[in-house]
């Protein structure tokens, strides 16, 4: 059952129990008076309600997220119903359907949403990482590779630019548990055969422009990246989406994956495009990465 916000202050006065359902990085930025916090998306979401309520079943609850277009809310209750619950009502809105009725906030927090003041940053380099994976004609191998330097540019909160130094002879297969074959491949692909990493030991990631995109839910990509890729002597434009945001923590983070074709960068062994009766030698052209960009809480500061 729902509930308008107007009813559910004087419900509230009455003695109903109002919980926030989401994490408490939001509720401290803003909480309806009295609220109690308990996130839906936490295993401990029912003890922290019974510790609240006593362990009273009966005792009257309103839950409510952030905008009541999600489902944070309704799977709260249907948990608390589950549990044995029998007074429960969903704020209707949610919280932004509390504040446009001009009705009470509290905000402990008062620094509100995160932003990040405009600016060059370093990135984390021990939590920043490359991971890679390729495939040929019957299998795949997948790995990593660490980012030896780089810094991220932000400009009107959003990011703006950046500069990633790649690692090329930190390059890890994962995926290979026996350490003779893992050898082999990692030496395999630091040969020239592939990346020629004692004569080109680094990689560049220039990052020249980034655009906005109207992601349709949080978990989804709303930053698109305009770079440029140096890699084994030549230099290709590269471009790909990222889900841009903010750590429980407080770091900022960028994650985004996109392929890239190696035979544009003269990296063609196994290719097709090049070599004939390849069989199980054929390599795919295409190499996957997945890029993710952290700059720590510290540095923000």
């Amino acid at each position: 059952m729902t509930i308008d916000p107007a009813k559910l202050q004087k419900e509230l006065a009455g003695g109903r129990l109002a919980v926030d359902v989401l994490p408490d990085e939001a509720f401290n930025q803003r909480r309806i008076p009295g609220a109690c916090n308990s996130c839906i998306y936490e295993v401990a979401f029912l003890e922290k309600i019974e510790e609240v309520t006593g362990g009273d079943k009966a005792k009257p609850l309103a839950v409510y997220d952030e905008t009541g277009t999600r489902e944070s809310a309704r799977l709260a209750a249907a948990r608390l119903a589950e549990a044995g619950y029998s007074d429960i009502k969903i704020l209707e809105g949610g919280m932004q359907a509390w504040t446009r009725a001009g009705l009470p906030v509290e905000s402990p927090d008062q620094a509100g949403p995160h932003r990040v003041a405009d600016g060059d940053y370093p990135l984390d380099c021990e939590r920043s990482l490359i991971e890679w994976t390729g495939r040929n004609i019957g299998n795949k191998h997948w790995g990593s590779l660490k980012i030896r330097t780089g810094e991220i540019s932000v400009a009107s909160g959003g990011l703006a630019g950046g500069r990633i130094v790649i690692d090329m002879q930190s390059m890890a297969c994962d995926d290979i548990t026996d350490p003779k074959t893992n050898g082999f491949l990692i030496e395999h692909l630091k040969s020239a055969d592939f990346f020629e990493v004692d004569t080109w030991p680094e990689a560049i990631l220039e990052i020249t422009a980034a655009q906005p995109l109207d992601a349709e839910s949080e978990g989804l990509p709303n930053t698109r990246i305009i770079a440029s890729l140096a890699l084994h002597g030549e230099t290709h434009p590269v471009e790909f989406d990222c889900l841009l945001g903010h750590s429980m923590d407080g770091d900022l983070v960028a994650q985004g994956s996109f392929d890239i074709d190696r035979t544009h960068w003269n990296i063609r062994y196994g290719s097709g495009r090049f070599f004939e009766w390849l069989a199980n030698h054929l390599v795919n052209d295409l190499i996957g990465l997945q890029i993710k960009m952290v700059v720590s809480k510290q540095s923000l500061a």
